[in-house]
């Protein structure tokens, strides 16, 4: 009997080793990457670029420039200013305007998840509000990990925000995380790093400041060139109909 305990106990650490190892492989240790382009070289780039290959061993892309329909500056001249105006909790500038606003709000439910563990927050939920307005589209820019797209980069978003000289910075998706062949799209700062469909939604920003949301597998690469697609975020779900009203049921893997 207590032979085969010991067996069966090395059974399960040998099955756990392997799979970190497998792990680690396949999402700690940085694997070939592609370096980001920086968004000043992109509006100059051809739209095919020898500079990188994308997932599927193509030649980068970059997507078509569209410009927006109106001046945003003359849309919301009350939000900038001649002149950079910074305080703790603000910023504007004569292309940027970013407001914080902390605030709290009483759900009236406890959150017993995990075990129970997060019943000792109450119910209570405090959050931070960013009100931003831009009046030109690169204002809003994405970066990767150590300025590489790939598996296994990693880097503080303190540091990203540093390196980029941001105003503001928020964490976006996890794209490396899902190894599955239908991983979805990467378009970062209009340029095409990855190029397959999804099992859940994607939200595209366009240069011209419009977004669209695209269902699972309904992903066109070439429409998303000619449209002008700018940045891209592959979860979701989303939250608005066609008509902009809130969603009563949402699309989740």
């Amino acid at each position: 009997m207590k032979k085969t305990l010991i067996i069966f106990w090395i059974d399960i650490l040998a099955a756990a080793l392997i799979l970190l190892t497998i792990w680690i492989i396949n999402y700690k240790i940085p694997q070939k990457g592609i370096q980001a382009l920086p968004l000043h070289k992109i509006a100059d780039m051809q739209q095919n670029v020898n500079m990188g290959r994308s997932a599927s061993g193509d030649s980068l892309q970059k997507t078509e420039m569209k410009t927006a329909k109106e001046d945003w500056h003359q849309k919301f001249a009350d939000k900038f200013t001649d002149k950079v105006v910074a305080t703790d909790t603000s910023y504007t500038s004569t292309d940027l305007s970013v407001k914080l606003t902390f605030n709290h709000y009483n759900t009236g439910k406890s959150d017993y998840s995990d075990a129970g563990k997060n019943g000792k927050y109450g119910t209570a939920v405090s959050y931070v509000l960013a009100d931003i307005y831009i009046g030109d589209i690169t204002c809003l820019q994405t970066a990767f990990a150590q300025d590489t797209y790939g598996v296994g980069y990693e880097e503080k978003l303190t540091d990203m925000s540093v390196r980029m000289k941001s105003v503001l910075t928020v964490n976006g998706d996890s794209y490396s995380n899902n190894r599955h062949k239908d991983n979805g799209t990467i378009i970062r700062n209009g340029v095409i790093y990855r190029s397959r469909q999804s099992d859940a939604e994607t939200c595209v920003l366009n240069w011209d400041g419009m977004m669209d949301i695209y269902s699972p597998n309904q992903v066109d690469i070439q429409k998303l060139i000619k449209n002008g697609a700018y940045q891209n975020w592959i979860f979701g779900p989303s939250f608005l109909d066609e008509n902009g009203k809130a969603k009563k049921s949402f699309y989740t893997c």
